[in-house]
């Protein structure tokens, strides 16, 4: 009989992960969310894992204000800004991700709150700065 209740736990236990997985995907936990802004030169898309704080994956994918492709981009930098409280994280340089696409990963939002998606395109005519709001969980 003992081995029956010690299995009968085994199988509970090892339902605990996939339940919980259910049930934050159920709760509307962190989801993947896409936003757009424009600058000056570019229009931007940035396509974040999750709008949430710790380390995040974001995709910037840029194009010229009239649509056509980005061009010469020299570089392309994004940095977390809440202007309610006067928090700025530091800015990280994003990496080449194919034609037109750029992507970060790191820290850029440290609590909850509206905070903006700074990105700093750098061009041989001069840099664009790209404000996009994100509401953080």
């Amino acid at each position: 009989m003992r081995p029956r209740i010690i299995a009968g736990w085994l199988v509970a236990l090892a339902a605990v992960p996939a339940l919980a997985a259910v049930m934050v995907a159920r709760s509307g936990g962190p989801v993947p969310v896409s936003l757009t802004g424009t600058g000056q030169q570019f229009l931007a898309t940035a396509e974040l894992d999750r709008a949430a704080t710790g380390v995040i994956e974001v995709e910037i994918g840029l194009r010229r204000s009239d649509g056509s492709a980005a061009g010469d981009v020299r570089g392309v930098a994004v940095s977390g800004v809440m202007p309610a409280m006067g928090h700025v994280t530091p800015e990280i340089s994003a990496q080449p991700a194919g034609a037109d696409r750029y992507r970060v990963r790191g820290e850029l939002f440290s609590m909850p709150g509206t905070w903006q998606l700074d990105i700093r395109v750098d061009t041989a005519s001069g840099p664009d700065v790209i404000d996009i709001e994100v509401p953080v969980e």
